[in-house]
């Protein structure tokens, strides 16, 4: 028999503290690399206005990050080890990068937003007066939370086309980017503020059965499966019954390509109001959890083939009790 060590309680409380400066280390570096990304983050959503300024600002950043533009109407030449991008109807974006090792037959990921958001849109004819206020016409585009843009300060964005040359019929056109960063409009009443979700949770799987999301259980595993080999917290959301729900680019993708798809995003306070909000923190998982994505996901997926057949000597195996009822 071996004689058992005593631990010494001094040194088991040396091991606590230890322990709990290591967390409060990792929760501080979480939160420096959460405010430098959510700066960044705010930088790009407070230039991108409108589609076309998100897709402007967004090309700005991949040609400073190497990427090559290309155009859809012309003959490309894409090369193992290339990125790149082109844009359509300048509202859409999409970049992409060729693998060095890249073979014709290869698959691809992929992660992908929205660039547009709830809004007020300008009608055709949108000049009108009343009771001595100049006023617009607007209708609204999106499942916006509309009282939140109550009583607040309003500038002006999008896109015009134009002749260059005003006044001579054969002038090119073109098209023009417009933002006016001055509180020109206002929609005057108050209403309630809303709540949503708390923050800082990481990011967060949506689920709808009626196929508003297009989670699933495969993708939603392999999606958590990714986390957790990263130390990455996930949470899991479902609109309520009695509740619309919204929808996203996810079903659209799913049901054209047949590819595996899970809805996520990071908790937001006021989502679709004019006033969003969500936590730094939760930036820098969601930059973590999409880069382990792709480090990931081929693995995972290679793994979990839900379409093979099971072992043959698999019948016979679950052994129930009768229930000595006839059928």
């Amino acid at each position: 028999m071996s004689k058992r060590a005593k631990t010494s309680p001094l040194s088991t409380a040396a091991a606590v503290v230890s322990g709990a400066a290591a967390d409060a280390d990792a929760a501080r570096t979480l939160h420096e690399r959460g405010k430098e990304r959510s700066e960044k983050l705010l930088e790009f959503i407070n230039y991108s206005w409108t589609p076309f300024h998100a897709v402007e600002e967004a090309s700005r950043r991949l040609v400073a990050a190497g990427f090559t533009p290309i155009a859809e109407r012309e003959q490309w030449s894409v090369k193992p080890g290339g990125r790149y991008f082109f844009t359509r109807n300048m509202s859409t974006i999409v970049a992409f990068a060729v693998g060095a090792k890249f073979q014709p037959g290869n698959g691809f990921y992929m992660v992908g937003a929205h660039t547009d958001s709830p809004c007020l849109k300008l009608k055709p004819v949108s000049t009108s007066s009343k009771s001595g206020y100049n006023m617009i016409n607007i209708e609204t585009y999106g499942g916006g939370l509309w009282y939140t843009w109550f009583d607040r300060d309003l500038g002006l964005a999008g896109r015009v086309l134009l002749r260059e040359e005003p006044g001579k019929e054969d002038s090119a056109l073109r098209h023009r980017l417009v933002k006016i960063d001055r509180p020109i409009l206002r929609v005057p009443m108050l209403h309630d503020p809303d709540h949503q979700p708390r923050m800082h949770g990481g990011l967060v799987i949506k689920h709808n059965h009626n196929q508003r999301y297009a989670t699933n259980s495969v993708s939603a595993t392999l999606f958590r499966e990714v986390g957790r080999r990263h130390g990455l917290p996930v949470q899991e959301f479902s609109v309520r019954n009695d509740m619309p729900c919204g929808s996203t680019i996810g079903p659209i993708l799913s049901s054209n390509l047949g590819c595996r798809t899970a809805d996520v995003g990071i908790a937001q306070l006021s989502m679709h109001s004019i006033r969003e909000q969500c936590g730094t923190d939760d930036v820098a998982l969601a930059y973590d959890h999409f880069l382990a994505f792709f480090r990931e996901f081929s693995g995972l997926d290679a793994m979990l083939d839900v379409d093979s057949l099971p072992p043959p000597d698999i019948a016979g195996t679950i052994h129930d009790t009768p229930c000595n009822h006839m059928h």
